[in-house]
């Protein structure tokens, strides 16, 4: 059950930073927040999730598809059970009806919610805008196997 710190911390209708030690609940609040945001209708691609480590990248992503998945699935009173744990409220028929249609929305959209890690991200945006990063166009990145090859010439 979300406290009521977490309730606020994954409302879409503020701006937060979520700051706390490992264990405490920052994933669950992350992935509430993107399942608020797609519950009242944004569209997936144009949610972006940052994290530090493709570990947990790779956490968010599954936690979230298995949540999306079990909302398609679970009875209507544990349906209204978890979205009002959620969100503080209990939720109209019409979400009850958009939750239950989630999980095949997000899996038939390819590009998202997308969840990345802070490199990547900064990699995406260096290859779309390398003009303003101050890089040739089409660079390429340097693999760590490619610069150890390159210290081991020089």
């Amino acid at each position: 059950m979300a406290s009521e710190l977490q309730r606020r911390a994954s409302s879409p209708e503020h701006s937060v930073f979520v700051s706390a030690n490992a264990g405490t609940g920052k994933t669950k609040v992350l992935i509430e927040r993107v399942l608020r945001l797609l519950l009242r209708g944004e569209v997936p691609d144009t949610i972006l999730c940052v994290t530090f480590t493709n570990a947990a990248a790779a956490e968010i992503k599954a936690r979230l598809q298995k949540r999306l998945a079990d909302w398609a699935v679970i009875a209507p009173d544990d349906l209204i059970k978890d979205i009002a744990d959620m969100t503080g409220q209990v939720p109209s028929q019409d979400t009850l009806y958009v939750a239950r249609r989630l999980f095949a929305k997000v899996i038939d959209n390819d590009s998202g919610p997308r969840i990345e890690t802070t490199h990547s991200f900064s990699q995406s945006l260096l290859s779309r805008f390398p003009i303003e990063a101050g890089l040739p166009p089409h660079f390429q990145l340097l693999t760590e196997g490619r610069a150890n090859q390159l210290l081991r010439a020089s």
